[in-house]
């Protein structure tokens, strides 16, 4: 059996936390990319849908970032 990928919403707030400094939606778009490709047919909406569905991610006025930041 196959081992089951990461969701986009789940690489999303991988990548937002693991980043010290606020990231576009176009940063986190090409950094999720490179964990796995996107292959839907806006990327750019998948991934704003996986910003919005966190409570930890948040805009901060120069991008998003975690929360606790």
């Amino acid at each position: 059996m196959a081992s089951q990928q990461p969701s986009y919403s789940q690489l999303t707030r991988d990548v937002v936390q693991a980043s010290p400094e606020p990231l576009t939606v176009d940063e986190i778009v090409e950094r999720v990319n490179a964990l796995r490709p996107i292959t839907t047919k806006k990327p750019k909406n998948t991934i704003r849908t996986a910003i919005q569905a966190s409570a930890m991610i948040v805009f901060t006025g120069e991008g998003f970032g975690w929360k606790t930041r």
